[in-house]
C-alpha cells in the first residue's frame, strides 16, 4: 500500500524534531528509482 504523508505528518509520526532525518531518508529513497531506471534503459556506454 502506497500512502502519501506530508513532511510534517511523517516527522510527527516518526518522532523527529528536525528535518535532518527526513532529508537523509529522502535522499536514500531517490537512489532506488534511479538505479531501476538505469537497469531498464541498459548500459549506454
Amino acid at each position: 500500500m502506497d500512502v502519501a504523508l506530508s513532511e510534517g505528518a511523517l516527522m510527527r509520526l516518526m518522532g523527529w524534531t528536525d528535518r535532518s532525518m527526513l532529508d537523509l531518508y529522502g535522499k536514500d529513497l531517490q537512489v532506488e528509482p534511479a538505479f531501476e531506471a538505469r537497469c531498464r534503459r541498459g548500459n549506454v556506454y
